[in-house]
């Protein structure tokens, strides 16, 4: 049997302004905004780049004490939109051919990712981190790596064949 609080609970998608869904988040009657942004936030807990979020409902950011019900968060249909600003934690190429991972408040260095030199990958010569912070990019000369954030585990690994040059 339901409590009147599940009985009144709603999953609610919470998308990218792409229009990606980045997950849905369970909502109840006497739920704060505090709490959605908290449960939205979850999407990022085990990542390694932490973007923070900012929430808005129908072109209003939400923000403060307010309930969800009372703004309407409740009803069928209703969706919160994610706007991603700064991550905590930046990705940069390194003038010595690696990638750095630097939390941004302490200025610290977390990890290095160093190119397998057994592969014969060359430098890591530039890096891009997705929109939705799940994952991030490495490219040297020869190859191109997928990694997730969450675990820092190689995804995949894309190669190209040496490009002729045409004239």
């Amino acid at each position: 049997m339901l409590t009147e609080s599940q009985a009144s609970a709603s999953l609610v998608p919470v998308t990218l302004l792409s229009g990606q869904l980045l997950g849905e988040i369970l909502l109840s009657e006497g739920d704060t905004i505090r709490k959605a942004k908290d449960s939205a936030a979850k999407f990022y807990s085990n990542s390694l780049v932490v973007p923070t979020l900012r929430l808005v409902f129908q072109g209003h950011e939400l923000d403060g004490e307010h309930e969800v019900s009372s703004l309407g968060l409740l009803e069928p249909g209703a969706s919160l939109v994610a706007l991603l600003e700064a991550p905590r934690k930046v990705l940069s190429a390194s003038a010595d051919g690696t990638a750095k991972l630097f939390d941004v408040e302490s200025g610290e260095c977390e990890k290095t990712f160093v190119p397998d030199m057994d592969r014969d990958e060359g430098s890591i010569n530039s890096v891009s981190v997705t929109e939705d912070g799940k994952m991030f990019l490495l490219a040297t000369a020869g190859s191109m790596f997928t990694f997730s954030t969450t675990s820092g585990r190689c995804l995949r690994r894309f190669s190209w064949p040496e490009m002729e040059e045409v004239f």
